[in-house]
């Protein structure tokens, strides 16, 4: 344990206050804590890293969150670790860049769900791609973020055959996201010129 912590925590036992020079190494402590933790959650989960690349490779939209799922969670330690939700499920959440119209979005959306329905997958498991809008008194207009979620069917299956159906889910819809992207790209291409 840190020497500040350690000498804080003696303070707070024994019922005395802490120095200001001792409140400024504790503060910097925890600073640095926060900034270590800022570098961890940029890490992006390899089992999602496929499509979050395939994603922002569209040049369309730029990645903000995303999670590879963490089925082998219980409720009992979801509790603990104080999550109001379940992990069961992998997602990704994205942006539009300003320079590209909604449309060509929902057209890549719409190549994207012809393929997951006409894969073996479309019975393991469900994906679903929404527009969630954000609120906050900072930003006028409302903002919006989109999110990918690929969600398993049964939740009773064992974890391993779990984990593999949800591993190449991501991969397909990943693999879809670059073959239409390239369609889509083409055809605005196209008629631009025309």
């Amino acid at each position: 344990m840190n020497k500040i912590i350690e000498k804080t925590l003696k303070a707070l036992e024994r019922n005395e206050g802490i120095s200001r020079e001792e409140w400024q190494e504790l503060k910097q402590y925890w600073e640095e804590i926060g900034k270590k933790l800022k570098q961890i959650y940029r890490i992006i989960e390899p089992r999602i890293r496929v499509l979050v690349d395939a994603l922002n490779r569209t040049g369309m939209i730029k990645t903000v969150s995303s999670c590879e799922g963490h089925l082998e969670e219980t409720l009992e330690a979801m509790k603990e670790q104080g999550s109001f939700y379940p992990r069961d499920s992998a997602y990704v959440s994205f942006e539009r860049l300003e320079y590209i119209e909604e449309s060509m979005l929902e057209e890549l959306f719409r190549f994207i769900y012809s393929d997951h329905l006409d894969s073996k997958t479309k019975w393991d498991a469900t994906l679903s791609i929404t527009k969630r809008y954000i609120a906050c008194k900072e930003t006028v207009p409302i903002e919006s973020h989109y999110r990918f979620t690929l969600k398993l069917f049964d939740p009773h299956e064992p974890l391993d055959k779990k984990r593999a159906k949800l591993d190449t889910l991501i991969k397909e819809v990943a693999e879809s996201v670059e073959k239409n992207t390239e369609i889509i790209s083409k055809e605005y291409h196209r008629t631009r010129k025309a």
